[in-house]
């Protein structure tokens, strides 16, 4: 006997239209690196045309885990486009998670790296993810209970250089929401706790840290300031993004210090870099 099947629901069926009707904007998108006019595009013609806020679909991740994203935020209407978010950064970082081990996601957001890392790292491991937004850290919660992943414990506070008490940004669009810089479409501002890597470390217990993921929209370096004990008795492998020589020169010099090396490979975007200690090869 054939098993059932069950039909899909009417949320289903109008993700599957909207995905079907952008295709031959997801081809220029996707084809075409050359970004002139693509933000006049989204802003004035495609943007307008999704769902309005908070109209989310299911969008499943390279291994089967899914999670919900919204139609009108950079991070849904960029799937929306290009099929996926980061995935070969994520995947190339994952190849240096020890199973068992623990692996810290500094700006975790919704939760893309963070179910990755809680499969790659398996139950026997551990995932301390950051996330200050209160509304997004439940956002987290929510995709992280819905696959399952148990191993992921979420530290609600921003990461820097020293602990106290930070000023967090709000956009309206949540996943440009930054305690560093004032993004586009402020809503408000308000105090966050502020924590350190090392502090959060100690706090954990010292676990043995195979990789570290900092996206904090530049605070990167602030970051990894906070992370000296950690990085010179652990060397985890660490991803990162900078934008342009003025964010990424210090943090590289920081690093190199620390004896690591840069490393970006193919199918990275420009922006995102992966820094190795010496002793590990890629």
């Amino acid at each position: 006997m054939t098993a059932k099947t069950s039909a899909p629901s009417f949320r289903e069926r109008h993700h599957d239209a909207i995905w079907a009707a952008l295709w031959p904007v997801r081809t220029w998108f996707t084809r075409f690196p050359i970004h002139r006019g693509k933000g006049l595009l989204l802003r004035t013609i495609i943007l307008p045309a999704l769902p309005p806020e908070p109209a989310s679909f299911a969008y499943k991740l390279p291994h089967g885990e899914t999670v919900d994203l919204r139609y009108r935020e950079d991070l849904g209407t960029l799937v929306l486009f290009s099929g996926g978010y980061e995935d070969r950064e994520i995947a190339e970082l994952c190849k240096y998670i020890v199973p068992g081990g623990t692996a810290f996601d500094v700006g975790a957001n919704i939760g893309l790296s963070a179910l990755e890392f809680s499969r790659t790292i398996g139950p026997a491991g551990r995932v301390i993810a950051f996330e200050p937004h209160p509304d997004t850290a439940a956002r987290l919660r929510g995709n992280l209970d819905r696959n399952g992943a148990a191993n992921v414990e979420i530290v609600q506070s921003a990461v820097g250089a020293a602990p106290g008490t930070i000023t967090f940004n709000e956009s309206s669009d949540a996943t440009l929401s930054s305690a560093t810089v004032i993004p586009r479409n402020l809503v408000r501002s308000f105090d966050v706790p502020l924590t350190t890597v090392d502090l959060a470390w100690a706090a954990a217990g010292n676990p043995q840290v195979s990789v570290l993921k900092i996206d904090v929209e530049g605070g990167e370096l602030a970051v990894l300031q906070g992370a000296s004990e950690l990085l010179a008795r652990d060397h985890p492998a660490i991803l990162l993004e900078a934008w342009g020589a003025q964010q990424l020169d210090p943090i590289h010099a920081l690093l190199s210090a620390a004896g690591y090396t840069q490393h970006q490979p193919q199918g990275f975007e420009p922006r995102n870099y992966l820094y190795l200690a010496c002793s590990v090869s890629t």
